[in-house]
């Protein structure tokens, strides 16, 4: 399982990011090599700890070797954190949730008020909070 307990300033973030506007949601992949789409019986490589609240996001990906993950006390090959402080707008945070898909993560966020958020994304980015 993820760990909570880390410190956000010595963890890599992915690769890759793009993210694609919608009027009702936004689409954000995620670029992490290594991960494996999980299979028929739900096993992979990779565990995701996902914390969505109403304007931010936390997601954290550990990457582990082949039959590793569900070991207690593995060690994870790769960790990768996304995090975003103030999101352009509100979110409703029940129905955000993230599919694994070969070397990335796609978060999908429900916004809370329909809308584009295409501005701001161009000019800040998904995070505001230092604008």
């Amino acid at each position: 399982m993820a760990s909570s307990s880390f410190k956000s300033e010595y963890i890599a973030g992915p690769l890759g990011i793009k993210y694609d506007d919608h009027e009702q949601s936004i689409d954000i992949q995620l670029v992490v090599p290594g991960i494996k789409r999980p299979g028929i019986f739900g096993k992979g490589n990779t565990s995701v700890d996902a914390k969505f609240e109403d304007e931010s996001l936390r997601i954290l990906i550990e990457i582990f070797d082949k039959g590793k993950k569900s070991v207690e006390g593995a060690k994870p090959k790769d960790t990768r954190l996304f995090e975003v402080k103030q999101l352009p707008g509100k979110i409703l945070t029940d129905l955000c949730h993230y599919t694994l898909k070969t070397d990335k993560c796609v978060v999908v966020l429900h916004k809370a008020a329909p809308g584009s958020w295409e501005h701001t994304l161009h000019q800040h980015g998904l995070d505001i909070s230092g604008k």
